[in-house]
């Protein structure tokens, strides 16, 4: 649910980013709750779904979670983060300090009134009051949110944490270089050659005032100080992580023309420093085996989800189960 981390927005219909904790909250209508869910271990009634609904509508207000196609895909996604893996997490002990969850849940409402609400407080507050969600209902919400995500971090292998940092160093390196950019090779070979005989400081300026096509650097004698490796195309990442420093690099292409390179400083961050920030990496990334969608999809094929849903004026059907793989 945190709207700062983007890595459930890719497997989410609406904008929400995680488990919104609905269990426990379901109220009788009439006699008897309308069910309206079931899985491998639970059911799931109107009023729960209705109050996930809710949520959605208070992260994104324009969003439309009215039909039965919708609300079968929220559903099992629902069931397979807020009910299984949340589960799983509370009886492996996750749980996050009061402290951790008042600033998650500051953030969480200030980005949501920033987004979705013109930074207008007044405009959020009338919407939690009109869907009947309380301050206490939200700091629940996020402090179930991160415990599932400490929870599902914890599951990724040492080995496999290592893998990825050694194959992604791009994004834990930090290096300062001086750059002149031009349009072809023999001038970029003929700026080396120049650069090779003086690369001080004063020719560098000389130079890139004088031929670099890069207006954010050229007028700085090329200089980009301490920024990470991953903001760069790839191939001049790949020059700035592997250049020996101090020295002035062969001219190489990049679909923004020829460079000529010179690093000064690189720092690699160590993984003790940086394991928690691969982990969320993983998370997020849709190539890796560990990414959070693969493990809801997965947790949605083993939980056994059937969805019955009244009739509305949706054409979709009314039973479904996950073993169709909809919710992804």
């Amino acid at each position: 649910m945190r709207i700062k981390m983007p890595r459930y927005i890719a497997m989410s219909i609406v904008p929400i980013l995680i488990a919104l904790p609905l269990s426990g909250c379901g109220q009788s209508t009439a006699n008897k709750p309308v069910v309206v869910a079931t899985y491998s271990g639970g059911t799931v009634t109107e009023t729960d779904m209705n109050q996930y609904l809710n949520v959605l509508s208070l992260v994104n207000p324009q969003a439309n979670t009215s039909t039965n196609t919708v609300k079968t895909q929220v559903l099992q996604q629902y069931i397979a983060i807020d009910r299984i893996l949340a589960k799983k997490a509370a009886q492996a002990g996750f749980k996050s300090t009061s402290t951790t969850v008042q600033n998650e849940t500051s953030q969480f409402k200030t980005q949501v009134v920033q987004q979705a609400y013109n930074n207008s407080t007044q405009s959020f507050n009338q919407k939690m009051q009109s869907l009947n969600l309380t301050d206490a209902y939200v700091t629940q919400t996020i402090s179930s949110e991160l415990a599932v995500e400490d929870y599902v971090a914890s599951l990724i292998p040492t080995s496999a944490v290592s893998t990825y940092y050694n194959q992604h160093l791009t994004s834990f390196t930090t290096t300062t270089q001086r750059g002149i950019l031009v349009k072809s090779k023999t001038q970029a070979e003929s700026i080396y050659k120049m650069l090779q005989a003086d690369h001080s400081t004063a020719n560098w300026d000389k130079l890139a005032k004088q031929y670099s096509q890069d207006p954010g650097s050229k007028d700085n004698g090329g200089l980009y100080s301490n920024q990470p490796a991953s903001n760069w195309v790839p191939q001049y990442a790949q020059a700035v992580t592997t250049q020996p420093i101090g020295k002035v690099g062969l001219p190489f292409n990049t679909t923004y023309g020829w460079f000529v390179v010179e690093v000064l400083n690189r720092k690699v961050q160590p993984l003790s420093s940086v394991a928690s920030q691969v982990k969320n990496q993983m998370l997020s990334d849709p190539t890796s085996k560990y990414a959070f969608s693969n493990l809801v999809n997965q947790t949605e094929k083993q939980a056994n989800i059937k969805v019955t849903l009244p009739a509305s004026s949706s054409t979709a059907n009314s039973t479904s189960n996950s073993t169709s793989n909809s919710g992804s």
